[in-house]
């Protein structure tokens, strides 16, 4: 199934099933004991942020 990244902790891991997210059981409840839902609806929009600026900056250096 291929190598993956832990959604809550980072750590690369070998999946099991098509549909994991996480690389223990422990990080899965970790997960959603910290509002992990919300954690990743922040951090996509911080990304998208972040390329957004970065393409503002090269047409701006331009």
């Amino acid at each position: 199934m291929g190598n993956s990244q832990c959604e809550f902790c980072g750590r690369s891991y070998t999946k099991k099933r098509q549909w994991q997210k996480f690389c223990s059981r422990t990080c899965r409840i970790e997960f959603h004991q910290s509002g992990g839902e919300e954690v990743l609806r922040l951090r996509r929009e911080n990304k998208a942020l972040r390329e957004r600026m970065k393409t503002i900056t090269e047409i701006a250096s331009q």
